[in-house]
């Protein structure tokens, strides 16, 4: 059952009518069983991507344990038949055995159960043992092997990225292979090329991909996540932490893409008008927020560097006596607060969605000491950063599909203007 807040925007979005069935789990399993025949118990809404007016997409966990099933379900705006007739004449039964795209003509919903993505073919063939042992052979450069690798899915977001381990009998886990949209792609291929590890910082490295498939392959970082470690408790001190990203930002990349002020604050605008139509309630404190972040985000006395560009917890290895960062897509020459801030913003944001740990003060303040130690100078003007981190985050508690979403969501945003107030130049 969706809730009063999905119904909501469901009725405010005429132009996209699969919106409201979309948004429902119960309404999604029992249009899957009526097409597929299969009896679903239940129905599981796990990630949404929304753009107002135009699609939206959610991905699904149907059924339970180990006979669930991945699939996403896109409805597509009324003006969008030709996006619709282009699915339907791309339906091809030799691509996923066996073939499960499923075509409603009304409401305009698409449905796909994985390993069958619109925009990434080639996870199909990742997921068929004959045809993944050649492809990975060819992506590592290795000749065929007569040896039953194991995928191991870390993160997958429907035609935009799909993310898995290589596990090897009897040697563990033995790379990252990462899956892209072409534009994803070619950044990330620039990135690890002009990045390296140091004495505290320790990097993946490329070692093998396909053009022609638009993959990657990485080297596995062993290690816990520095999520793992906060919320064991193990792990208090996040000094070697902000030592380790301040070399990370001292690195010279020289051919990684470039921040712009004004690309930033248009991004910034373009989110602000999202959740003005996502909850109605907070349109004027998100425009407000759009607009004087920017303002606030001082350059003098800071040096542009390299910045990872999603920098938070997950994304963090503890590997021995070195720190690890995953997940260099994003990586960008711009003001290395940004990264500081939106690490920081991940820790107040989930703290509003429920996580139990510690004082976010407390970790926010030995990374700073780790970090100007090793950089050799203070950092200051940091709120802007930190507010501008959770109005990017502030759409997330919709994009998990929490049932009070419209009620997290306003709570970040005001969270995100008391930091920014806090900052205020006295």
């Amino acid at each position: 059952m969706s809730s009063q807040a999905d119904r909501d925007l469901a009725l405010r979005d005429g132009a996209i009518p699969g919106l409201a069935t979309l948004l429902d789990p119960d309404a999604i399993g029992e249009l899957w069983s009526d097409a597929t025949g299969d009896a679903i118990p239940s129905a599981e809404l796990l990630y949404l991507r929304y753009k107002p007016g135009t699609n939206c997409l959610a991905a699904y966990r149907m059924g339970e344990d180990e006979d669930s099933r991945w699939v996403y379900v896109k409805a597509y705006g009324s003006e969008d038949a030709v996006k619709l007739e282009k699915i339907r004449k791309g339906l091809n039964p030799q691509e996923v055995d066996p073939p499960r795209r499923i075509l409603s003509e009304s409401p305009g919903i698409v449905s796909f159960e994985f390993p069958d993505d619109a925009k990434l073919p080639a996870i199909a063939r990742l997921e068929r043992p004959a045809r993944r042992q050649r492809l990975v052979a060819r992506i590592l450069g290795e000749e065929e092997k007569d040896v039953q690798d194991e995928l191991i899915t870390l993160a997958y977001k429907p035609e935009r990225r799909y993310v898995a381990k290589l596990v090897r009998p009897g040697l563990g886990a033995s790379a990252v292979l990462k899956l892209y949209g072409n534009e994803r792609y070619q950044a990330a291929r620039i990135a690890y090329k002009e990045l390296r590890s140091s004495d505290r910082l320790l990097l993946q490295t490329r070692c093998g991909g396909s053009k022609r498939y638009q993959i990657l392959a990485f080297t596995w970082l062993p290690g816990p996540s520095l999520r793992d470690e906060i919320d064991s408790g193990t792990l208090t001190d996040l000094d070697p932490v902000g030592s380790a990203i301040a070399e990370f930002h001292r690195q010279d990349a020289p051919n990684l893409p470039q921040d712009s002020m004004k690309v930033i604050a248009s991004e910034l605008n373009s989110l602000a008008q999202t959740l003005a139509f996502l909850h109605p309630p907070v349109a004027e404190l998100s425009a407000q927020l759009a607009r004087q972040i920017p303002e606030r985000m001082t350059s003098e006395g800071i040096s542009t560097g390299t910045v990872h560009g999603d920098l938070y917890d997950k994304q963090i290895i503890m590997s021995g006596d070195q720190v690890g960062l995953v997940d260099l897509d994003d990586a960008a020459q711009g003001d290395p607060r940004r990264d500081l801030g939106l690490f920081v913003a991940h820790l107040e944001r989930d703290f509003i969605m429920g996580r139990d740990f510690r004082a976010i003060e407390d970790f926010g303040e030995t990374l700073l000491e780790g970090y100007q130690r090793t950089l050799g100078k203070r950092v200051t003007n940091l709120e802007p950063f930190v507010a501008e981190g959770m109005l990017r985050l502030a759409h997330h508690p919709f994009r998990i599909h929490v049932p009070d979403w419209a009620d997290r969501t306003t709570m970040i945003l005001e969270r995100a203007r008391e930091i920014l107030e806090r900052g205020r130049p006295q």
